[in-house]
């Protein structure tokens, strides 16, 4: 059911957000479709002040909250009409801007290619500990996907949060090549100065290293593929041409001399 928030207004969904003075705040879409933005205030009888709509000339259907390296918060909203807006505040007016983000034709499939880690988190008798105080730092610039929310880290700027009530925390970071920054992990049951060390494209490096000099393991990889209307997973190494027992050796050895040359996972 629609609650009522600040007056009148009937609220079908809405994200939060800690914004500045470590006041809750609010985008919030109504029962009708316009979008709103509020936040705490102790003085309002409410507790909240005046909803504010912003882009009276849309209708929105879905929003949420991203926090940005910088320290800023943007949301991101669908429209009623399907399309994708992101929605920032400018620095110095304090003014709404309201940009269209541009999305790839509907229908097509597009593959993305991603490092995805799940952590579980358990206490000193082996069980989870949901809502574990977690940090995830990176020495190098990254945006990572965190318990399905967008956020940047740097050296300057870890994320901090809390595991599911699963104790789970999900990682996911877009791999372009095989090469990805290391991530290291603190959670409230460790010393403070301990660090779990992550190589995300650890695995898959082993497994690059481990291939056998007479090509077996690569002729039988299987690999996904996508020509943006369809998705389909097959042999790595496609072709009768291509899967001659001396070529796989060659190229498993090859592959081998590689990794060994760029250091051990």
């Amino acid at each position: 059911m629609p609650v009522p928030l600040s007056g009148t207004t009937k609220i079908g969904t809405a994200a939060a957000y800690l914004g500045g003075e470590d006041r809750l705040e609010i985008f919030a879409i109504s029962v009708d479709g316009a979008l709103y933005h509020g936040k705490q205030d102790t003085a309002a009888p409410t507790g909240w002040t005046a909803l504010l709509q912003i882009a009276g000339d849309l209708l929105f259907a879905q929003v949420a909250v991203a926090a940005m390296s910088d320290g800023s918060t943007e949301a991101v909203a669908v429209s009623t009409g399907g399309q994708l807006h992101q929605i920032s505040r400018e620095p110095d007016t304090g003014d709404w801007l309201i940009d269209e983000i541009e999305l790839p034709v509907r229908g097509a499939v597009e593959q993305y290619t991603s490092y995805t880690l799940q952590l579980g988190i358990a206490d000193r008798a082996q069980l989870p500990a949901p809502g574990a105080d977690i940090t995830v730092y990176s020495d190098a610039p990254v945006r990572l996907e965190i318990n399905g929310r967008t956020c940047f880290l740097d050296a300057a700027t870890p994320w901090h949060g809390l595991a599911g009530q699963d104790g789970q925390l999900t990682i996911g970071m877009e791999a372009q090549t095989l090469s990805a920054p290391s991530l290291s992990v603190w959670t409230s049951i460790m010393p403070a100065d301990d660090r779990i060390l992550i190589e995300p494209s650890g695995a898959v490096r082993a497994q690059l290293a481990a291939l056998d000099d007479a090509g077996a393991t690569l002729l039988a990889a299987i690999s996904a593929r996508s020509d943006r209307t369809t998705y389909s997973t097959g042999q790595l190494v496609q072709g009768d041409a291509n899967r001659k027992p001396e070529l796989a050796s060659w190229a498993s050895q090859a592959v081998r001399k590689v990794m060994s040359l760029a250091g051990a996972p």
